[in-house]
Formats: structure tokens, sequence, C-alpha cells
């Protein structure tokens, strides 16, 4: 039987929250596993994070769900409107199945409590 070969290279997020100390508390702790996660770029706010995300082409979205402004619900939908194979994880303190339901039907691929 071969051996499924791992993939070397990490894999490439960029963090989205309206809360600036939020995103650096999940650099922080995703440091510990910086040979499978780069944190290549991050945005304060919906706003921004379309044109970070645009530029950067990372593999994976990480995206809190309500914010200031636009949503991150509304981020996503766009995101994947734009490209859908993009994948967009939404982090969340609601513990509530309703915002899980909506972040699916907008296309998330995931859904994480913070």
């Amino acid at each position: 039987m071969a051996e499924t070969e791992l993939a070397t290279e990490p894999v490439r997020l960029v963090l989205v929250d309206d809360h600036e100390m939020v995103i650096e508390g999940l650099k922080a702790m995703l440091a510990a596993f910086k040979d499978r996660v780069q944190v290549v770029g991050q945005a304060v706010g919906a706003e921004r994070a379309i044109s970070v995300i645009e530029d950067l082409q990372p593999d994976i979205v990480l995206c809190d769900v309500r914010m200031q402004g636009s949503s991150g619900l509304d981020l996503c939908l766009e995101l994947r409107e734009r490209d859908p194979d993009r994948k967009v994880v939404m982090l969340s303190v609601y513990d509530d199945e309703q915002y899980l339901f909506q972040a699916l039907r907008v296309g998330a691929s995931g859904y994480l409590l913070k």
C-alpha cells in the first residue's frame, strides 16, 4: 500500500474581523501551527476584505459572521459569487443555528465558534 503524500505547503489564510484585537489574537494562536497555516493577510471589516482577498488569493478566508457595516455573511456571498471555489469559514460568538444555517446558505465552507 503506497503512502499518501501530504501537502508540504502551509494553508494560506486571510483573517477578517471588525476588531483588530481579535485578528491579532487569532494570528497569535495560529502562529503555533506555522508549518501548516500561514496568515498571509488581514482586513478590519468586510469592505476592506474584498481587495485584500483579491490581491492575495488565499486558500481560506476566516471571517467573522457579524461585523459593523457589511456583515461577514454578505462578504461570504460576494466572495462566492466572484469565485465559487473560494473557501470561506465563518467565525462567531453566536451558538445559534440561525447563523449557522445562514452561513451555509450563502456558501460558507465551515462555521467555528470563537
